[in-house]
């Protein structure tokens, strides 16, 4: 059985101090998405986001891009990730 679906996501625009990651946490409790979310020194958040199905991943990056309440997106990037490490939870690093 292959392993699950990793994609790495970038996400710019007006998305800290705006409670985007613990909304993307929300949103992964919500769907069963494991991986981590963070914020970067550049204003941008970066995130993990795994599961086995595809259409799961489609509907987090759907959420991703519209943003919580008071948050403004301007560009989403995701990158699908090989081989990556497996993860059990869904996280906020620091």
């Amino acid at each position: 059985m292959a392993g699950p679906i990793s994609i790495r996501v970038t996400v710019t625009g007006k998305v800290q101090g705006v409670f985007y990651r613990a909304t993307v946490r929300d949103w992964a409790a919500e769907l069963k998405i494991h991986g981590w979310v963070k914020n970067e020194p550049d204003g941008s958040v970066v995130a993990v986001i795994q599961h086995m199905r595809q259409p799961v991943l489609d509907e987090m990056l759907k959420r991703m891009w519209q943003g919580p309440k008071g948050a403004l997106v301007l560009k989403l990037h995701s990158e699908k990730l090989e081989n990556h490490l497996q993860y059990s939870e869904f996280s906020i690093l620091r």
